[in-house]
């Protein structure tokens, strides 16, 4: 709904795994060892993440679309 009020919209491609753990290692402080965050993030980012890209579709939003790797 807020979509539209920005003026750049940017997208970064991303395999899910390198997500996952690059996101378990940073978060590692506020969740715990990186396996208790890894857990974390499989049970509600990757969702969270599949269910915004289904029916939100960012990517044809986006202004801008990295691909990392």
């Amino acid at each position: 709904e807020l979509a539209d009020l920005w003026d750049l919209k940017v997208w970064l491609e991303m395999p899910g795994e390198e997500s996952v753990k690059r996101g378990s290692v940073r978060d590692a402080t506020y969740f715990g060892p990186s396996e208790t965050a890894r857990s974390k993030y499989l049970r509600r980012f990757v969702r969270a993440h599949e269910w915004h890209v289904e029916h939100d579709r960012p990517v044809t939003a986006a202004t801008l679309v990295f691909q990392v790797s």
